[in-house]
């Protein structure tokens, strides 16, 4: 008989949000970009879009999509210690 085993997922970066959402979850929970952050991600995500965003430019926009994620999933475990 086969047997399955059971695997856990981890993230690079669950250890950092862990720490970071059992220290500050309301400050988490609470955070958000700055207008000049979103308006530089659509401009970047225009210029992809156009095909026109250089490496630079699109190095750039992949950091704010990471920074993104990781702000999505503390601010999913946060709520939990609020």
């Amino acid at each position: 008989m086969l047997k399955i085993r059971k695997m856990t997922v981890v993230y690079p970066f669950d250890d950092l949000i862990n720490f970071i959402v059992k220290l500050v979850p309301n400050e988490v929970l609470a955070f958000s970009a700055s207008a000049s952050a979103i308006q530089r991600v659509q401009h970047l995500t225009k210029r992809h879009q156009e095909n026109i965003i250089n490496e630079a430019e699109e190095l750039e926009l992949e950091s704010y999509l990471i920074q993104e994620d990781i702000m999505i999933f503390a601010k999913t475990r946060a709520k939990k210690y609020v």
